[in-house]
């Protein structure tokens, strides 16, 4: 056996990226605030919007630990799904469709392992399921061989639950992702991710930079015709180094490496990309 599979089996057996480290929301709860489930997912979908990018992000880096022979071949089948719980808080600052929401905990999971938990389950995957089908057998078309499988991801959101799918890409080398400087950067990058989600900076292109990805803050700007807030992003001006250290203090975390963000996410990125792209 190759000494890349042995440390890949050696994972497995470990069970390596189970459970994040827990952080409750540090701030009160506006739970009581929703009249029912459907205010409440209306409240989220707002900072969803704004945070898709780098969620998505984060559902990546968290497959990518937990890079293993027995999750692949549930992610081939459907039947490995990643639990987000999030919370609606009342942040310090003036409160926005970026601040509203904590990320406290996040998971991967067997799909048999969440329908003994919670019985409930079944039904509402039964209801997504035909979703899946569809976006798998697509992506195969579209993707051939660089795919493996969409990952079923569920939001809890206390009184309310949300499905999502991702699709995930093969990694080009396996083995590196068993190394330890490799789980090191990407561990540095899920704890700056989750960091930004859960103090309100929001990650997004910037159309005025070659759409350069950027750190930034949304601000409030009323309509002259309707007197309505709307929220414009801006990036910030030093950037990245001074919201790395702050989203790192939020998570109570020190970076394992010294890599800026910048070349963390362009790690990442290589670790998926075709092997025409060089390493």
């Amino acid at each position: 056996m190759a000494k890349g599979a042995k440390l890949i089996e050696m994972m497995d057996r470990l069970n390596v990226g189970g459970p994040a480290r827990r952080l409750g929301p540090p701030l009160p709860s506006r739970t009581g605030e929703f009249t029912s489930p459907m205010s409440l997912t209306a409240d989220w979908s707002q900072f969803y919007k704004h945070h898709t990018m780098t969620l998505k992000d984060i559902t990546e880096v968290v497959q990518r630990l937990s890079y293993t022979p027995a999750n692949l071949q549930l992610l081939q089948r459907g039947d490995l799904l990643l639990q987000y719980h999030f919370s609606p808080v009342k942040p310090c600052a003036r409160l926005s469709p970026a601040n509203s929401w904590y990320l406290s905990q996040w998971e991967l999971s067997p799909m048999d392992a969440l329908r003994k938990e919670h019985e409930e389950f079944g039904a509402d995957w039964e209801s997504q399921k035909p979703t899946w089908v569809k976006l798998d057998a697509e992506h195969k078309k579209k993707y051939g061989s660089r795919y493996i499988g969409c990952l079923v991801i569920v939001i809890r959101l206390g009184i309310a639950v949300e499905f999502g799918m991702q699709p995930i890409f093969a990694a080009r080398e396996p083995e590196v992702l068993a190394q330890p400087d490799t789980r090191d950067m990407l561990t540095d990058l899920l704890e700056f991710c989750v960091g930004c989600v859960n103090t309100g900076v929001v990650l997004a292109k910037d159309a005025k930079d070659g759409d350069a990805v950027k750190p930034g803050k949304l601000h409030a700007k009323r309509g002259v015709k309707s007197g309505k807030t709307a929220w414009e992003w801006r990036p910030f001006p030093d950037e990245w180094d001074t919201v790395y250290g702050d989203a790192l203090r939020s998570r109570k975390y020190k970076a394992k490496t010294a890599h800026p963000p910048v070349v963390l996410f362009y790690f990442k990125a290589l670790l998926a990309a075709p092997a025409t792209v060089p390493i």
